[in-house]
């Protein structure tokens, strides 16, 4: 924990008046403004220690004091006014001051740097504003001047919004961000302002704004032109600049708070404007926030006000006074943490920590006040990158330093800081001892006896000697750290350690190695120092020995170690076997892994934090101690990694992408094991919870902590170093040695799994508090086989008999280790579990036990909600029980039981009738009309049986009051069964039959009803209420209208009863058809078999032949139908066929096809063809099927079905089918017929059909090229039969050779003439003798028309215009009997002189492209058709 403690700075003689003081925003120095008679003005110049600077004296100036003091942003440049107008620097390598040629005349109250400091602006009380740059040896040269002719007030520059180019958290640190320097807690990187540098990203802003007393503010741009940019006609208090969003904010003396926004030429647009309340001499305005302002008006409380949402609140102080207020505040923008100073001498610091959840007023944490001798405080700045605070009085200067308590702790004693330059100190049972210092506490050391405390420039030892301390040795050292061993001081002085006395006599000198870097870090455990080097080495020195000598070899880490930055800590255990060490990477982020040296084996394992359970998940190690007598036990300060600053309330989580749980406890007490296989194992975490801040020291059974000072209690001698018992050590705090090695010893052994070591060690213990402290380690370690054997020796019967049932009864480990728990008494441990593994039914059942009801009933509606109402309904007992009975009545409410349980439960209290009253449940008014009613108060019982809607009650109270007009009424009504039948049996004991009839009508009582009706004779009404009945009261109907001789009725109500047979005895016995028809309508399969023959001769005999295969076929008699059907001619339709077909499911296949044959070959016989191809295809019998749709002549179901049954035999019916169709004329028909003869293999048909498709084409067309093509294809079809044996049926292989033959001839004069015909156009004569040789071929007609090759000799000599040649070859053809107007057009016999019209035509030419060939994958025919 860190707290201010202030340093008073006195150098200064006691006759001074100070004016004013700068700290510089980067270096430890500290400018103080002075004024005193004798001599005048001074500026004093100091370092953070409060002492003077070496080498400069004070600069005075004797006619004036200095007026306004302005550090340079990064340099050691100091910029001072005075009040004569004069302005000087000092700079720190002249160490001395120098003045400035300033045309300034009155005094020069601002003076302002730029951003980086290139631009210094000075301004004085008469409006002078002088702008300035500092030459290469720093001295100022003006750049401008203007004078504005009024005094100013206030000016700010331009700050442009650059962002530091720093990579990563640590570098934050060296730059000041609190949550960097949080993270690191004590620790801070040694080496980060050497391995970074801070780089301003965007150019320096140099414009800056002015304002003045008339209210006027004035915008200066960079060359210096001047423009007033606003007017509040106010005197300007302070004028804010926000970089990020360039914007102004303005306060003036009467408190008006102006809100602009600046354009690029300097202009402000307002954007909101507000009026303060208070005082408005010494209003103070300064950031809060990245846009956040704070604003006070000389009270005690600061308003903070947000610039986007304009939403504020206040911060005050504790304790306040009438007369205080604040007279000055100043912010640090890196850390977060605002102060300001009273006028009663009073700082108080504000710290800003935001968290998920928390409004931005609840962030702010108020620190410790410091109070301040010396008057009303002045001034309040940070400076030193915000480390350090400089407060300011009319008579006092002082630093306030945020330092870390020192604290120390040994066996024998204890001691904490307290002040700057106090400790207390505790020795033994004795009470607190305080020991003031000479100098300023930087660190502290404890021996038995001895506290040695060093300061920046001496080391002190003090020895305790009867209850006081005595200084037994003082020196001059310059001390980073130091320990001290048996009267020994080890100091870490530069690059070596020293070994003194407590004189400062050296007594050995531990040096190091250039390479290995100067020592950083110096802990001593037992007999043996760690120190740890700058540059990652690890030394252990043995101090047993009269010298201190190396107790293994140095370890370097930067080998083993990737990413290697930095030790933060190394710590060796007692016996010097093992050491721990925490380090940071080398982006100086501090790694989540713990690293183990085994110095024995000089090996190095790491734990990492960052891959645990969820509770330790995203934490690092903030300290670690190893036990002063246990060399196995280390205790480790684990802290969750916080979220750096993005946004005022917006963070994210450095170095993981998974935000903390909610619930996750920052920081965490890790107790662990180092194995001696050199690993550690975590063997308890504890929380550690206020007032608690830090560990120091771990000394088994207890950890040794230190308390924050606001956790001391007043009159508390318990100190501010507390020991607190660890968890494994619960009631066993002042247990001996043996006991206490025992303990860890089976803590130990139980942690690495060793049970048999584990249970030797505890085996000699009688002690059951002890074994109690084991069991609840095995909550810890959830050795539930250990649990029992302690519990066992505790002789906790029921807590072993409970655990055994958990083991056996729950599946999940952590809901049995919640049982050992609630054994023990660990409930918070027990909660956890329960939670950890989702059983909210136990942790429901746990909250009870625990009479926890607001979490139960919590944990029931959101997480266990089918135990809900149980829960309400324990509560309530519960509340009953201790008499809270409002509250009982409200749960057994909810419960849903307060019908039974709230009249239980207020029997005995006079305000059950006070709830019955005003309770508006029907169910709890029936039950107190019925309490009434027991009581013999029937008129309050009518009353509340009316309120719950109770019409049976209120009939039955009715009648017995005899009141049957009042009953009827209510019954009437309300129509409620209950009522009205009760009402009837009433009115029939009265002998009104007929209002009895009525309402056991109304009752729907129909039994009753036609009982009564019989008595009385009433048949109509006895056949109308029959109706309405149910079936048993309709058959004792039916029999009464038997016995009375009506069996058309009996009929029909046998029939509604569902005795059929009796139905259609009666039918048939008195000849009742129409209610035969009705009854058959009602016949299913489900029928009785021997019904539906019966009815099925009924319709026989009566020669109604449809109705009685109807029968037969619900009866399932279809053979018997079907032959019916047949011998009468009954027609088979659709659905009368479905009727006579069995079901798949009836495992009787063979049956059903017989009986779809006999359907289908019926369907066949009458002419429903596609019925019977239906009936033929469900038996499988798809050829005649296909037989049948032939018969039908329906070619597009014929179509469809070959495609579907895809068959050989049925391809080749279909395609002869379609064969005889007019495929001539239909290219689809034509496609079909090839596709079903391709699918079918009938090669020797196709071939045919080509045949067939060749003569159309000479016949019809005169196309030869397509013939000769069709043959081509037929000779193809032929061919491939013949090789692979397949040909149609009745066809021999010499028949195929015969065709093929035939064929060939055809084709080789089908190619002559198509030759002749394309000779003809090269060479005339050959054409002319080939064409005659080719009539002459014999049966050349079968294939060439003659009369085509005539037509084609006249076509060639007229178009030579051989006419004479033409009429001859003309008369050739006549002679030949041929006749020519059938093969010549009209054209040429009209120039032959022939009379009549040309007879050729065409048909066929859609055809060709659609035919698809299926013979072969591989093949393809017809492709020219």
């Amino acid at each position: 924990m860190a707290l201010y403690f202030n340093y008073k700075v006195d150098v200064f003689p006691h006759n001074v008046i100070h004016v004013n003081a700068a700290l510089h925003s980067q270096h430890k120095i500290l400018a103080v403004a002075s004024h005193s008679e004798d001599k005048g003005g001074t500026v004093t110049l100091c370092n953070d220690e409060g002492e003077l600077v070496k080498g400069v004296s004070s600069h005075a100036q004797l006619s004036g004091q200095a007026v306004s003091l302005a550090w340079h942003p990064a340099e050691k440049t100091l910029a001072v006014g005075w009040e004569h107008g004069v302005l000087s620097m000092w700079l720190e390598e002249r160490l001395q001051f120098v003045e400035a040629d300033s045309p300034h005349k009155a005094p020069v109250g601002i003076l302002q740097w730029s951003s980086r400091g290139s631009r210094l602006v000075s301004g004085d009380a008469v409006g002078m504003v002088v702008a300035w740059r500092a030459d290469s040896k720093g001295i100022l040269q003006p750049i401008f001047q203007t004078d504005l002719k009024e005094p100013l007030t206030c000016c700010t520059f331009k700050v442009e919004n650059s962002k530091l180019d720093i990579n990563g958290l640590a570098k934050a640190a060296v730059a000041g961000d609190e949550l960097a320097l949080d993270l690191f807690s004590s620790w801070r990187p040694k080496t980060a302002s050497s391995r970074f540098a801070s780089k301003s990203a965007a150019e320096e802003g140099v414009g800056f704004f002015v304002g003045s007393i008339s209210g006027a503010i004035y915008h200066f741009d960079e060359d210096g032109v001047v423009t007033e940019v606003c007017n509040e006609k106010s005197p300007i208090n302070k004028i804010l600049y926000h970089a990020s969003k360039n914007q102004l904010v303005v306060l003036t003396d009467s408190l008006v708070l102006a809100h602009f926004s600046i354009q690029p030429e300097g202009q402000l647009v307002e954007i909101s404007r507000l009026k303060l309340s208070g005082r408005s001499q010494g209003a103070i305005l300064v950031w809060s926030g990245p846009n956040t302002i704070a604003v006070s008006t000389r009270e005690l409380s600061v308003r903070c006000l947000d610039l986007d949402t304009n939403d504020n609140y206040l911060l005050t102080l504790e304790n306040p006074s009438d007369r205080e207020h604040f007279i000055c505040l100043d912010y640090n923008a890196n850390r977060g943490i605002l102060c300001g100073g009273t006028n009663l001498g009073r700082v108080a610091i504000w710290k800003y920590s935001p968290a998920p959840d928390l409004d931005p007023e609840a962030a702010w944490k108020l620190q410790m006040p410091n109070k301040l001798t010396g008057g009303a405080i002045q001034h309040i700045l940070w400076g030193v990158g915000g480390s350090l605070l400089v407060v300011h009085t009319v008579k006092e200067i002082f630093l306030l330093r945020e330092q870390q308590i020192c604290a120390e702790f040994s066996p024998e004693m204890s001691t904490a800081q307290v002040a700057p330059n106090q400790l207390t100190v505790w020795h033994g049972s004795e009470g607190p001892m305080e020991l003031c210092c000479d100098t300023q506490i930087k660190g502290i050391a404890l021996d038995s006896q001895q506290v040695v405390v060093w300061g920046t420039k001496r080391i002190t030892v003090y020895e305790l000697s009867q209850k006081h301390f005595k200084v037994v040795g003082s020196f001059a050292c310059e001390c980073v750290g130091a320990k001290v061993y048996e009267h020994s001081l080890y100091c870490i002085e530069g690059s070596s350690i020293q070994v003194r006395t407590n004189q400062g006599t050296i007594k050995q000198n531990l040096t190091f190695a250039s390479d290995e870097g100067e020592p950083i870090g110096i802990e001593i455990c037992g007999s043996f120092l760690t120190v740890a080097t700058l540059l990652g080495w690890v030394k252990v020195w043995d101090l047993s020995r009269r010298e201190a000598k190396l107790h293994t070899n140095p370890k370097y880490l930067n080998d083993v170690i990737h990413d290697f930055g930095e030790i933060i800590l190394a710590r060796s255990n007692c016996e010097g076997s093992k050491v721990s060490i925490t380090v940071a990477r080398s982006n100086l982020l501090p790694d989540c892994k713990l690293y183990l040296w085994s110095t024995d084996t000089d090996t190095l394992q790491a734990f990492d934090f960052s891959t645990q359970e969820a509770t330790l998940a995203d934490r690092f190690v903030l300290n670690h101690v190893w036990d002063i007598e246990e060399p196995k036990l280390l205790v480790c300060e684990a802290k969750v990694q916080p979220k750096l600053k993005d946004q005022r309330g917006k963070r994210k989580i450095v170095g993981t992408t998974s935000a903390a749980a909610p619930d996750k406890q920052e920081v965490m007490l890790v107790t662990m094991f180092a194995t001696a296989d050199g690993r550690f194992l975590i063997q308890n975490t504890d929380v550690l919870l206020e007032p608690y801040c830090r560990l120091i020291g771990s000394f088994a059974p207890h950890y040794i902590l230190l308390k924050k000072p606001s956790g001391l209690e007043k009159d508390s001698d318990s100190g501010l170093v507390a020991r607190v018992l660890m968890q494994d050590f619960e009631g066993l705090g002042d247990c001996d040695k043996t006991t206490k090695n025992a303990i860890l010893n089976f803590s130990y052994y139980l942690t690495i799994g060793n049970m048999d070591e584990a249970f030797k060690a505890i085996r000699a213990i009688k002690i059951a508090t002890v074994w109690e402290s084991m069991a609840k380690m095995c909550v810890k370690t959830k050795r539930l086989d250990v649990a029992l054997v302690c519990l066992g020796h505790m002789k906790h019967a029921r807590g072993a008999i409970e655990l055994k049932k958990a083991i056996s009864k729950e599946a999940e480990l952590d809901a049995q280790v919640a049982v050992l728990a609630m054994q023990l008494g660990l409930n918070d441990e027990a909660e956890k579990l329960l939670k950890n593994c989702g059983r909210y039914d136990l942790l429901n059942k746990f909250y009870q036990d625990t009479e926890q009801w607001d979490k139960a009933i919590q944990v029931a509606e959101t997480q266990n909600r089918i135990h809900l109402r149980t829960t309400y309904y324990n509560y309530a007992k519960h509340l009953e029980f201790i008499g809270d009975l409002n509250s009982a009545v409200k749960m057994y409410e909810k419960s849903e039981t307060h019908r039974f349980e709230v009249p239980r439960m207020l029997m005995e209290d006079q305000n059950l009738e006070f709830y019955m009253t005003n309770n508006k449940d029907p169910h709890l008014m029936k039950w107190w009309a019925q309490y009434l009613e027991s009581n013999g108060e029937l008129e309050g019982a009518l009353e509340y049986y009316e309120k719950a809607g109770d019409t049976m009650s209120l009939v039955r109270v009715n009648c017995f009051r005899e009141k049957f007009e009042k009953a009827i009424s209510i019954a009437s009504d309300s129509e409620d069964k209950a009522a009205c039948y009760h009402l009837a049996r009433q009115l029939e004991n009265a002998n009104k039959a007929e209002k009895a009839i009525e309402f056991f009508c109304k009752a729907h009582a129909y039994g009753n009803a036609i009982r009564l009706c019989k008595e009385q004779g009433m048949n109509e009404q006895i056949w109308s209420l029959a109706l309405k009945a149910n079936p048993q009261d309709q058959l004792e109907a039916a029999q009464y209208f038997e016995q009375q001789q009506m069996p058309e009725r009996a009929v029909r109500l046998f029939h509604k009863a569902g005795m059929l047979h009796k139905a259609v005895d009666l039918a048939f016995q008195f000849q009742q058809y129409s209610a035969l028809q009705s009854i058959i309508l009602d016949l299913d399969s489900s029928s009785d078999p021997k019904l539906l023959k019966k009815c099925a001769k009924f319709f026989v005999d009566n020669k109604q032949y449809e109705r009685a295969v109807e029968m037969l076929a619900i009866a399932k008699q279809y053979e018997s139908a079907i032959e019916l059907c047949v011998q009468n001619n009954v027609p088979i339709t659709e659905e009368l066929a479905e009727r006579l077909t069995i079901e798949k499911d009836e495992n009787n296949e063979a049956s059903r096809v017989q009986v779809l044959l006999a359907v289908a070959e019926s369907a066949h016989i009458q002419g429903n063809y596609h019925l019977a191809a239906k009936k033929y295809t469900q038996a499988g019998d798809k050829i005649q099927a296909m037989k049948s749709l032939l018969k039908s002549g329906d070619t597009e179901k014929i179509v469809y079905y070959t495609n579907v049954s895809k068959q050989r035999e049925i391809y080749v019916m279909a395609a002869n089918y379609l064969q005889s169709l007019d495929w001539r004329n239909s290219p689809e028909i034509m496609k079909h017929i090839i596709a079903f003869y391709s699918k079918g293999k009938a090669l020797d048909l196709l071939a045919e059909f080509y045949v067939a498709c060749a003569q159309v084409e000479v016949d019809e067309f005169r196309d030869y090229e397509k013939a000769l093509g069709a043959y081509v294809e037929a000779s193809r079809c032929i061919a491939r039969g013949m090789a692979s044996n397949r040909a149609s049926e009745g066809v021999s292989v010499d028949d195929q050779k015969r065709r093929g033959h035939e064929l060939a001839k055809r084709l080789d004069l089908i190619k002559k003439y198509v030759e002749i015909k394309r000779l003809f156009e090269r060479e005339s004569e050959s054409a002319q003798n080939l064409s005659r040789e080719l009539l002459q071929v014999p049966q050349v007609e079968a294939t060439v028309r003659k009369g085509d090759v005539y037509a084609l000799m006249i076509s060639h000599y007229l178009k030579g215009k051989n006419l004479n040649a033409a009429v001859k070859v003309l008369e050739e053809m006549k002679s030949a009997g041929i006749n020519p107007t059938y093969y010549l057009d009209t054209e040429m016999l009209r120039a032959l002189g022939v009379p009549g019209q040309s007879q050729t035509s065409g048909i066929l030419e859609q055809a060709e492209d659609e035919i698809e060939e299926h013979v072969d994958e591989d093949d393809s025919i017809g492709a020219d058709l």
